[in-house]
């Protein structure tokens, strides 16, 4: 004999099934049972997903008793009743056919978590030009700020006042750039590398300045990342991560925060042409930046093509065989293929008399 948890009404009590008869007992009432025996049992289904089974006396005009347990209804039928295995069959059949409602829905759901982004990501830099002015985007920069470096500090402003000297001279020969106030600033970090947030707000890290060679390496890397902003890169990527984090809402409450992260990391490979094409378009509008300001482009080509040997010795292939996977993967374009891209718009340049820079290393060195 097996007991399993019932309700008589909303009262709740203990259901034992016997070979000819069922016995309820509520709770706090245990003295009055409801017998009922097995061939007057009469089941119907009941519940939104048809997973309540409702047992009534076919003589009787008391309330019935619901039980939720499948196994009970399986024991029922392996003691004879008639009705217990199609009422089960029933329940499962109805379940079906809800949850083949319920997909469809779930099905345009997920259509569109992974359609929005695209199409966010994809929004054309002329859309976000007459939406948005730089000065609207450059709030935009200072509140991205703060989690990036204390924005109150002042960390080396020697260097950041040299950064502000090669800025202002790319600025003036780029009709482009003069409609965006810049602000440069050196972060501590020692990693090499720079960052462009919306608006103008340009980071350069401290190990990025101390691994140049030369300030117009410095100019070289400081040029692309004015070309990310000028062309908007940093906003259209920020409209698609966001939409990313709408769809992973939307996923987290729908299926759950697991799937929601699956598919994220499935979506992110989609979108990666994005931001090669981004970096692309950086590097080409930013070596026009130096040769309209006589800053020798060189400087570019020979710190991407310092930071691509590095990248080989990461990679541990100098045959070009892991790079090209990491190509696929990457999000950036490979230093290597950049170079290449460089050295040839160099070629396609006519000699220039470039001027030297009116700062040195030591210059935008200076406070660390």
């Amino acid at each position: 004999m097996k007991s399993y948890p019932a309700l008589l009404g909303r009262r709740g009590g203990e259901l034992q099934l016997h070979r000819d008869r069922i016995i309820f007992r509520l709770d706090d009432d245990p003295g009055v049972p409801v017998v009922i025996s097995m061939s007057n049992i009469e089941i119907t289904l009941g519940g939104t997903n048809s997973h309540h089974f409702h047992l009534e006396d076919r003589f009787s005009t008391n309330e019935a008793i619901t039980v939720q347990d499948e196994d009970f209804i399986n024991t029922l039928a392996g003691f004879g009743h008639p009705k217990a295995q199609e009422i089960l069959g029933v329940s499962k059949r109805r379940r079906n056919v809800r949850w083949a409602l319920l997909s469809s829905p779930l099905a345009v759901t997920i259509g569109l978590v992974l359609l929005v982004p695209l199409l966010l990501s994809a929004v054309p830099v002329s859309w976000l030009n007459g939406t948005m002015s730089h000065a609207e985007e450059r709030e935009i920069g200072k509140r991205i700020l703060p989690a990036l470096v204390d924005s109150k500090a002042n960390y080396a402003p020697e260097a950041q006042q040299a950064l502000h000297k090669i800025a202002a001279r790319l600025r003036d020969a780029n009709p482009e750039l003069k409609k965006i106030e810049f602000d440069i600033r050196v972060s501590p970090a020692e990693d090499v590398n720079a960052f462009a947030l919306p608006g103008g707000i340009i980071l350069m890290n401290r190990g990025l300045l101390k691994s140049a060679q030369t300030p117009e390496e410095v100019a070289g890397v400081l040029a692309h990342e004015m070309a990310h902003v000028e062309r908007r890169h940093t906003l259209r990527s920020l409209v698609g991560r966001l939409g990313y984090l709408g769809g992973f809402i939307v996923l987290s409450l729908v299926i759950s925060p697991d799937a929601a992260i699956v598919l994220g990391q499935s979506l992110q490979i989609a979108t990666l042409k994005y931001s090669r094409d981004d970096e692309r378009e950086a590097d080409r509008y930013g070596h026009q930046f130096l040769v309209q300001a006589g800053i020798n482009p060189d400087g570019m080509v020979s710190f991407f093509e310092k930071l691509g040997k590095s990248e080989g010795a990461i990679l541990g292939d100098h045959k070009g065989i892991a790079s090209q996977a990491a190509k696929f993967f990457s999000t950036h374009p490979l230093s290597g293929e950049r170079v290449e891209t460089l050295k040839g718009l160099n070629d396609s340049k006519l000699k220039t008399n470039y001027r030297p820079l009116e700062v040195t290393l030591d210059d935008l060195r200076r406070g660390f």
